[in-house]
């Protein structure tokens, strides 16, 4: 948004004595005075108009007229005639005290407005008066509602409302306080079991795969265990069978072989 030029005197209208109206200050030529545009730019800090000068009334900071008032060049002269400019309000005045005034300014405007002018209005007032009725029907069913509330809750009805919030609010953290008990119990079940595998997890070099065999892990133990009953079945033939049999000796080497696996069992599992 531009600044306004200090030189510049927005709440001023044209002379009385330029009946057209003020010529633009930068194109003086083209709006009907034939003042000289180099000397009235010289007027001007800058060396030129402000960029939002137009046809305002103003006072040109390098002139001495500007010491009596807001002034501007007359448009459609063609010659150099300038006045002095009038205050608004009093030129208001003045317009207002005349007979017929304003009527004769509705009537000016009625002559400007042309056919489609004329039906934009027309369609803008109607939208209003209908957006004024739906206002008041919101209003209307805004005081509906209100009043039914008050019917059935009463007046103080809102009180209500607040109370069950908050007593809502006490259940939800309760429910909250609650959840996170059970939450914090099932984390300690869960370390307790992690507890009882601890041993085994800590000497896992890596997590095993699920998706491939570890062929070292699983057939080698399947294929030493089975050699191993293939060791004691033999054991048990050779001491039952050889040189004679007999149910004594074969029953000793039974139990001879159980006692020497829960031997190895033990020595395995305490230095393994």
């Amino acid at each position: 948004m531009s600044t306004l030029d200090p030189q510049l005197s927005p709440n001023y209208t044209p002379p009385q004595s330029c009946t057209n109206g003020c010529a633009r200050w930068d194109n003086l030529a083209a709006d009907g005075n034939t003042r000289n545009q180099n000397d009235v730019n010289a007027k001007w800090t800058g060396g030129q108009p402000p960029a939002n000068a137009g046809n305002m009334c103003a006072m040109p900071s390098n002139d001495d007229a500007g010491s009596q008032g807001p002034w501007c060049y007359c448009a459609g002269t063609n010659d150099t005639s300038w006045g002095y400019c009038q205050n608004r309000d009093a030129s208001a005045s003045v317009c207002k005290s005349k007979p017929n005034g304003l009527n004769d300014l509705y009537a000016n405007i009625q002559d400007c407005t042309s056919n489609n002018e004329v039906t934009n209005i027309n369609a803008f007032a109607g939208t209003i008066n209908k957006l004024n009725t739906d206002v008041q029907n919101l209003a209307m069913i805004v005081v509906d509602s209100l009043g039914m509330g008050d019917t059935i809750e009463g007046k103080a009805g809102f009180s209500k409302v607040v109370d069950e919030v908050k007593q809502r609010n006490k259940e939800l953290k309760s429910k909250k306080e609650k959840l996170k008990e059970d939450v914090e119990k099932d984390d300690a079940i869960i370390n307790r079991f992690n507890k009882d595998f601890s041993y085994y997890r800590d000497t896992q070099p890596e997590k095993q795969s699920l998706s491939k065999v570890n062929f070292i892990e699983d057939y080698t133990t399947a294929i030493l265990a089975l050699s191993y009953l293939f060791m004691i079945l033999a054991a048990i033939y050779a001491y039952s069978f050889i040189p004679v049999f007999s149910g004594k000796s074969l029953a000793k080497g039974i139990f001879g072989g159980i006692f020497f696996s829960i031997f190895l069992y033990i020595l395995l599992y305490l230095f393994a």
